[in-house]
């Protein structure tokens, strides 16, 4: 009972969590997705440095479809990439919409 405990506490501070906290404790799948955002933002950067306007429009805007069962910590993942966002893209980026399958939605 007490690791159930455990695990309701961790949900409820996700979004008190810094990004380095948040990170190292991620799974394997989750760091693979998290991974996979990070090298998006180093190859925006690196085609914003470019001098050549034709680079610059090779960036693709990053869609990913997140899935699992319940318990495979998708909230918590979503959450992570929340402050990610927050500390790599935030103010500049465009409007992120994240949609969950519980008809819930939020703006990072």
């Amino acid at each position: 009972m007490e690791a159930v405990a455990d695990i309701a506490d961790m949900h409820k501070n996700v979004s008190n969590l810094t990004l380095e906290q948040g990170e190292a404790m991620l799974n394997v799948d989750q760091k693979r997705i998290f991974g996979k955002i990070i090298s998006q933002k180093e190859h925006e950067d690196l085609l914003e440095n470019e001098s050549s306007r034709l680079l610059r429009l090779d960036i693709k805007p990053l869609r990913m479809f997140i899935s699992g069962v319940g318990g495979t910590g998708k909230l918590f993942l979503i959450e992570a990439i929340k402050c990610l966002v927050d500390n790599i893209w935030h103010p500049k980026s465009g409007e992120i919409v994240c949609y969950s399958s519980t008809n819930r939605y939020s703006r990072i």
